[in-house]
């Protein structure tokens, strides 16, 4: 019994608990629920159209300032610009002056200066002849004292060649003495020996005699014969020999006498020969005398004419450069002017080409201001033409239709394109296009930028867009199965559906999964399980289908995001996903370069 109060007792208080946790879990899923709920309700009221028209007014003032601000910015640069030209012409017509003046200055500085170094080089030219002169004269002073002084110096040449012939003359006669001397003296010593071999002879002839006499006293008578022919033979030689020393004595006298008197003609010959070339010499100087003298007088006349035509042509020369300098200082004087001229003249058409262009820029403001306030008012009284039979509601969705804050909600059931709008891009396009050539300085895209629709995966919803308002059946659609699709928008549709896919399953867990970006909303989780084929709209475009109901909580529908160009932000602060197409880059690529120009 114990045991069963106590298992009541365990049981009872895990009841508790389980109790507890569930109410716990559920308070926690209707918090979240409710925190999601008031998260959609605050994102439907600010996709309100008067709070978004609101924010556009707000942005629309904003941007009216920021316009007027660069307007403003923009007349003072080009006051500024206008006034830095007319300064810069200021300056080139000054700058133009002044070099006209400068170049009139170079010209007659060069002028004097071509004078002043023709008349330097005249008189550098004129001592330099001086100079010349001068040097000439020293030039033939010093051949004077030159010839003085060779002519000096022949003359101690010729004394001094005289004495040593003098010399050399007795030199030879005493060196012809001694050779005549040294003869005699040798023949003598000839002489001499022959006679010490004769009497040398003599003595071994009388000693061999003797021994001849001592050993052969017989034989004497027999030699005595043959001995007295053999001494008178001797004897006979030795005078013949003494003649013939006599002869050749005389002879060598002879020659050397006649040698004496050769040498004395042939010393007076070349004194003579000396003598003429001296007097020929001295008459070649005279006439070589005279002739300089003729030739330096006729030279002087000769660069006296020469100098004076010389100053005559320099004088003519200076005289055409001068004229010449006055014909091209007025040459360019005139070309100055002209070119003065035709500046003063390009710088007042260019200023009345500038103010016709702003006189037509300002009626072109004008006349488009003129068109701006009659397309105003020709959408006015189509607003008032259109709405004057709806009521009240009516006119205001229409109202918001018109001012294309409306996307596209519509699709067709057996086509799945989307039904076409009131306004589409290509007038939104064209209209923004010439805009950009208004006075607004900068242009924002305040409205919904609708996108193509996504691809209904899973069940179809399988019911009109339209029906009959009084028997609720349903009506033709605009756009017919058969109608025929633009092959460029088709890609571009495949194209966003590959890349923007998610899917819709109902399986195991019986909940609402959704494949969507990061910045996307997230999706509200309920008990229940969401009626077939419903999907979350993309970034942008507000659900086509009707909100998603829960089973504690009011209808919840997905605000539209509104895009601003260059500033992708949601209206509760949130960065979207850049979701932008080959239409939508080559429109924005138009509007920055109209923007540039």
């Amino acid at each position: 019994m114990p045991d069963i109060m106590k298992q009541r007792e365990l049981n009872k208080i895990r009841k508790q608990v389980e109790q507890e946790y569930r109410s716990e879990k559920a308070t926690e899923s209707d918090f979240k629920r409710q925190q999601a709920l008031d998260i959609a309700k605050e994102k439907r009221f600010l996709q309100n159209g008067g709070v978004r028209n609101f924010n556009s007014h707000l942005l629309k003032e904003k941007i009216r300032k920021d316009n007027e601000a660069l307007a403003a910015d923009k007349r003072e640069k080009e006051r500024k610009a206008d006034q830095q030209r007319r300064q810069r012409e200021k300056e080139t017509r000054q700058k133009l002056k002044d070099e006209m003046r400068q170049d009139e200055e170079e010209a007659i500085q060069e002028c004097r200066r071509e004078r002043l170094a023709l008349r330097k080089e005249h008189v550098k030219e004129t001592r330099e002849k001086k100079l010349l002169g001068e040097k000439n004269k020293q030039h033939e002073k010093e051949e004077r004292d030159k010839l003085r002084a060779l002519d000096v110096q022949h003359q101690q040449e010729l004394k001094h060649e005289k004495e040593k012939e003098l010399k050399a003359k007795a030199k030879k006669l005493k060196f012809h003495k001694a050779e005549i001397v040294e003869k005699n003296c040798l023949k003598q010593r000839e002489i001499e020996k022959l006679n010490k071999e004769e009497t040398e002879t003599k003595r071994v002839q009388i000693d061999r005699e003797r021994v001849l006499q001592q050993r052969e006293k017989e034989k004497s008578e027999k030699f005595t014969k043959k001995q007295v022919p053999k001494k008178i033979l001797h004897e006979k030689l030795a005078a013949v020999k003494k003649q013939q020393a006599a002869e050749e004595n005389q002879r060598e006298k002879q020659k050397l006498s006649r040698e004496v008197a050769e040498e004395d003609a042939k010393v007076a010959k070349r004194q003579k020969d000396k003598q003429e070339k001296r007097a020929a010499a001295e008459k070649s100087i005279a006439t070589q005398r005279a002739e300089k003298e003729h030739e330096n007088k006729q030279k002087d006349r000769v660069e006296k004419e020469e100098s004076l035509d010389w100053l005559k042509k320099l004088k003519q020369s200076d005289r055409l450069s001068l004229e010449e300098k006055k014909q091209e200082v007025n040459r360019i004087r005139q070309r100055n002017i002209k070119y003065t001229e035709g500046l003063l003249s390009r710088i007042a058409e260019e200023q009345a080409l500038s103010k016709q262009q702003e006189r037509e820029e300002m009626y072109a403001a004008r006349k488009r201001e003129e068109e701006i306030a009659e397309e105003e008012e020709q959408f006015q009284q189509y607003m008032q033409w259109k709405g004057k039979d709806l009521s009240a509601a009516q006119k205001a969705r229409h109202r918001i239709l018109l001012n294309g804050e409306g996307v596209p909600g519509y699709f067709c059931r057996e086509t799945d394109e989307p039904l076409p709008k009131l306004t589409n891009e290509p007038t939104r396009f064209t209209k923004r296009y010439r805009e950009c050539n208004s006075l607004q300085q900068a242009m924002v895209d305040v409205k919904t930028f609708c996108l193509p629709p996504l691809p209904r995966t899973g069940f179809a919803v399988q019911y009109p867009n339209y029906s009959s308002k009084d028997a609720g059946e349903p009506l033709a659609t605009k756009v017919n199965a058969g109608a025929r699709r633009n092959p460029a928008v088709e890609e571009k549709i495949k194209l966003y559906r590959e890349k923007d896919k998610f899917e819709l399953t109902n399986k195991e867990s019986s909940r609402l999964t959704v494949d969507l970006r990061p910045t996307h909303f997230p999706t509200i989780k309920t008990s229940g399980v969401g009626p077939a084929g419903r999907r979350s709209p993309p970034t942008g475009v507000e659900s086509a289908l009707p909100p998603i109901t829960t089973k504690n909580a009011p209808a919840v529908k997905f605000p539209s995001s509104r895009m601003v160009l260059g500033d992708h932000t949601s209206v509760a602060g949130e960065r979207l996903p850049r979701l932008a197409t080959a239409q939508t880059k080559r429109i924005r690529r138009m509007q920055q370069t109209i923007t540039l120009l």
